[in-house]
């Protein structure tokens, strides 16, 4: 099914809210079957019943998709309760819930007893004639590169997935593939989200809570009549102009050192300089670039292992010194990983942050500090840095997203891969972009280069977007769409062939 393109950038919020809603109304139910009892050795319901005795969703983990998508399927009104009526058939996998996660993956309190084995529950679909017949139309959701395979599953198996992150390589240039899967074909992998990184509810008060966090995050727009929101307006609820917090580590991912944390390594190198060097084709004034650099930035880098980033930084323990890279180039930095050679050094000292104290987290609006913060500090943040890590896709939007902070990317290849429901998530009109080595050769006339430009009234029909689309992308958000999203694009790509199949009002930059 086709149907018209929506010129997003042009309508007013609420005009572009419409429009995709009724495209999305106009679309036919992606009807699935759930693997269940009595044909799987346990019911679907007693298993997120024991994830739900576990604690799971008070707990952060950003892997724990496939239990709030089983958990939103369960009950869904496209669920129908025979194959051949399904358009997909949908696995129930919970096997990121049970292998214990060590440094790297997650905390071990992800561990959940009394699950039953998913490899159990994938022999016993693998005898049926559905299994058989359709190969091809099964789906599951596993977030982790660590379960990129199907436990139990006939070797050689071809499984529409949905999927989050992508093969460890840089830059990641090839599509949805990860080494994960040696010996198994696969049909296609979906990018999805991650779970949000923010504060966690039982289900009991979930949805008040998040009423609670909505009415903090998103003022209510100006009564008609009322004077025009201002940038004062917004700097008096968000406080913080542009924050970045998460691990700086060249230790990230097994035998995976220096893979990808270049721009994180630029960002805390030129904060910790604050000397920026314009150049002539930005056009911003140096003072307007320090300014920026100096004035409206906090970081905090919560990582504690021992292999610290370009600066020198404080600990209760020690002080830990590192050199800065001089490579000022994403393509050499991405050239010197390709050839498995260390990064030039130059070994300087400087001024060591501190460990973050927790007024810094809670009242800070400049500087840097190490230690752990808190996502609701996105709440008074008004631009949140998403930079790419070892691989392109982040958490950071999400939890930028669940706030109202204006996610910044920085990551060259996101949108190719990593930006999930590009149908129908208006992604172009809730985030701004940097290019990598636009960040790394002048940070300061970066971040004002992409946000100057921004009026008052045009940051706030960013963030009434943000308000209407999340549910699209967080997973725990009381009336997510992420299980229906995950299926609609999943029915989209099945022929992996053009056109594709359904409704794409807005442009998809995904490439095969």
């Amino acid at each position: 099914m086709s149907c018209d393109a929506i010129s997003a950038s042009t309508l007013p919020a609420s005009a572009l809210i419409a429009a995709v809603e009724a495209a999305r109304e106009a679309q036919p139910p992606v009807l699935f079957y759930l693997y269940d009892a009595p044909v799987i050795p346990t019911s679907v319901g007693a298993e997120l019943a024991k994830l739900e005795r576990c604690g799971t969703p008070e707990k952060l983990y950003h892997y724990g998709g496939s239990y709030w998508f089983l958990r939103q399927l369960l009950n869904h009104s496209w669920r129908v309760h025979s194959p051949e009526e399904a358009s997909l058939l949908v696995v129930p996998a919970l096997h990121d819930y049970q292998t214990a996660r060590g440094p790297g993956g997650g905390g071990r309190s992800q561990f959940c007893k009394g699950l039953t084995p998913t490899d159990k529950i994938v022999r016993a679909i693998n005898r049926t004639s559905a299994w058989r017949e359709r190969l091809r139309d099964h789906v599951f959701v596993s977030l982790d590169w660590e379960h990129g395979r199907l436990p139990g599953s006939v070797k050689g198996s071809a499984l529409l997935r949905g999927f989050v992150e992508t093969r460890w390589s840089t830059p990641m240039t090839k599509g949805f593939q990860t080494r994960a899967l040696s010996g198994y074909t696969t049909d296609f992998l979906l990018t999805v989200p991650y779970v949000d990184n923010g504060a966690s509810f039982p289900h009991s008060t979930l949805a008040t809570q998040w009423k609670l966090e909505a009415n903090r995050a998103f003022a209510p727009l100006p009564a008609p009549g009322a004077p025009p929101i201002t940038r004062q307006t917004i700097r008096t609820r968000r406080n913080v102009t542009f924050f970045f917090g998460g691990r700086t580590s060249t230790r990230i991912g097994p035998g995976r050192a220096q893979m990808g944390y270049y721009v994180r390594w630029s960002l805390m190198r030129q904060w910790q300089h604050q000397h920026p060097r314009p150049r002539n084709e930005t056009g911003v004034p140096r003072h307007q670039s320090q300014h920026v650099l100096s004035h409206h930035l906090l970081i905090i880098d919560s990582d504690r292992g021992k292999d610290w980033p370009a600066v020198r930084l404080c600990t209760n323990q020690s002080a830990v010194s590192l050199g800065v890279l001089e490579k000022s180039s994403a393509r050499d930095l991405t050239a010197a990983v390709k050839q498995k050679q260390q990064p030039q050094q130059e070994q300087q000292q400087h001024a060591c942050l501190s460990s973050c104290a927790p007024q810094v987290s809670r009242d800070g609006t400049a500087g840097a500090c190490v230690g752990h913060y808190s996502p609701t500090l996105l709440l008074r943040t008004r631009f949140a840095l998403c930079l790419r890590g070892d691989i392109p896709s982040s958490p950071r939007p999400y939890d930028a997203l669940r706030y109202g902070a204006i996610p910044i990317v920085v990551s060259d290849h996101v949108w190719r891969m990593g930006m999930p429901f590009q149908c129908w998530v208006p992604w172009r009109e809730i985030t701004r972009s940097i290019d990598e080595t636009d960040l790394m050769r002048d940070l300061g006339s970066a971040l004002y280069n992409v946000t100057a430009s921004l009026s008052p009234v045009a940051e706030e029909r960013m963030r009434e977007l943000i308000a209407h689309f999340r549910r699209d992308v967080l997973w725990r958000h009381p009336t997510s769409r992420v299980a229906e999203n995950v299926l609609m694009a999943a029915h989209r790509w099945r022929d992996r062939g053009a056109p594709l199949r359904g409704c794409c009002p807005l442009p998809d930059e995904v490439t095969e």
